[in-house]
């Protein structure tokens, strides 16, 4: 029984859960016909799993920080299961950084519930949101989440809403400063990288997969909300501030659409505790149990199955 495995805390559940993830991305080097025996291929890889396991440890951190989720390897079972279904993850540790960082920018951001410090953390938040900008520029959009959250948490202190903005001129000024200096342009580098997606030129099918996409998303926010109403007041407006970074987190993946999938791999923190908030409100053992083998088995059938049509 899962269910019964996976309450509380052991030490086999880690195990477990890495042999499906190392079971998973094998399936998807065979598919894919990548040389194992080739050393510089494994480098990618190796690298990839140490900022994945930063990645799970700022994710556990979140969570029993905030005490937003009862104890149990569940949560870490769908956050595994969820990166199991994009394998290549593992390979892009440039993406998972990008992950990290913005995994740190939403702890800092959460720990504004206890106005203590404001500034500092304000601080912190911006710098570190700049490092991410300079990897993917859309990222910017974590902006908008941040001055939410301020809302959410009830600061009204201006002076907070000011900051942000104030270090992206300084670090803005001495960079421009910088490239007189050395001679390098910086900001038509960032420029470059700035692209909108073509969603003209998009298929019917992707189109429809949007629109249906939207109206699932419309109704989990609906269900979600209903379920939220009976939380503490401290859960509750965390809560709300991670549902807004899961939605500022869709369009930062919608507006990078051009450069793969991949890019849901920012999602997996918001994600992951949304779903596990609508899992722990079963009471049914028997659908609860069916799930977590639904998560745990569906990514080795599919890459299994993909594998011998092709």
């Amino acid at each position: 029984m899962l269910t019964s495995f996976f309450k509380g805390y052991k030490a086999e559940q880690f195990v477990v859960l890495f042999l499906l993830l190392i079971a998973v991305f094998v399936l998807y080097g065979v598919e894919n016909q990548m040389h194992f025996n080739e050393w510089v291929f494994l480098i990618n890889p190796i690298i990839g799993l140490v900022v994945f396991s930063a990645l799970i440890l700022a994710f556990w951190f979140i969570i029993q920080k905030n005490k937003l989720l009862p104890t149990g390897g569940i949560k870490y079972l769908v956050f595994v299961s969820l990166t199991c279904f994009f394998p290549n993850i593992i390979c892009d540790y440039k993406l998972l950084t990008s992950a990290l960082i913005s995994t740190l920018i939403l702890r800092k951001t959460l720990s504004l519930y206890s106005k203590k410090d404001v500034i500092k953390k304000l601080l912190d938040t911006s710098l570190l949101l700049l490092i991410l900008a300079y990897i993917e520029i859309w990222s910017l959009l974590l902006l908008i989440f941040l001055y939410i959250a301020l809302l959410i948490y009830g600061h009204k202190n201006f002076r907070y809403y000011i900051i942000p903005l104030y270090v992206f001129s300084i670090v803005s000024f001495s960079l421009f400063a910088f490239q007189k200096i050395l001679k390098f342009d910086f900001f038509n580098e960032l420029y470059s990288r700035f692209s909108l997606p073509n969603f003209i030129d998009f298929s019917n099918f992707h189109k429809w997969l949007i629109v249906i996409a939207s109206l699932f998303l419309i109704g989990f926010t609906i269900v979600l909300f209903k379920f939220f109403k009976d939380f503490s007041n401290r859960k509750r407006q965390h809560s709300y501030v991670l549902l807004v970074y899961f939605f500022i987190g869709v369009f930062q993946v919608a507006l990078s659409i051009e450069k793969g999938i991949l890019n849901y791999v920012l999602l997996l923190v918001p994600l992951t505790y949304l779903i596990c908030v609508l899992l722990l409100r079963i009471n049914n053992k028997k659908i609860l149990e069916l799930i977590l083998w639904l998560f745990m088995s569906t990514p080795i059938i599919y890459h299994s199955v993909k594998l011998l049509v092709d």
